[in-house]
């Protein structure tokens, strides 16, 4: 028998790996007539960049992106740089975004998702969300609350409008 479990979080594994050490007995002894099966663990937070190289399904994509989920940083710039993100079929991003809580964003009906756009998708969500809420609870204008958020003058455009998309939506 083997026992395989694979961990979908980025943090690491602080449970037992084998059954004897799950068993607390008072007479350790007794251990020795209990067969000791072994846990073996798949944790993202425990490989290397070649244990994921030696990967070569989705598996791939959805443990490397667990791992880096608390590494903004690093996680932008795999997914910007690795190609394989590029074209990530869409159960495993739907895995990502339920592991990891992401909210992603991506067609339900396209066979493959672009993860570095998804999350720059999500981004841009949250951004304008931030923008609305501003112009709401301050009763600022679009361009005080792209001030305050810092928002640089090349991107102001794109978000004024699909802010007022937005609101002829609603």
């Amino acid at each position: 028998m083997i026992t395989l479990v694979l961990l979908f979080s980025p943090d690491p594994w602080d449970g037992p790996l084998s059954l004897h050490e799950m068993i607390d007995l008072p007479n350790k002894s007794l251990l020795s007539f209990v067969p000791d099966y072994k846990i073996h663990l798949i944790a993202p937070n425990a490989m290397s960049q070649e244990d994921f190289d030696k990967l070569h399904t989705s598996l791939r994509e959805v443990l490397l992106y667990i791992k880096h989920t608390k590494d903004k940083k690093v996680l932008h710039k795999i997914l910007s740089t690795d190609t394989r993100f590029k074209t990530v079929d869409r159960t495993a991003a739907f895995t990502i975004r339920a592991v990891t809580g992401t909210g992603l964003h991506f067609e339900q009906k396209s066979e493959v998702v672009d993860m570095c756009q998804a999350v720059d998708e999500m981004i841009e969500d949250g951004i304008m969300e931030c923008i609305q809420n501003l112009m709401d609870s301050m009763s600022w204008t679009i361009n005080q609350s792209m001030d305050a958020l810092k928002i640089p003058e090349e991107k102001r455009a794109g978000l004024k409008e699909k802010i007022a998309c937005n609101c002829n939506a609603t």
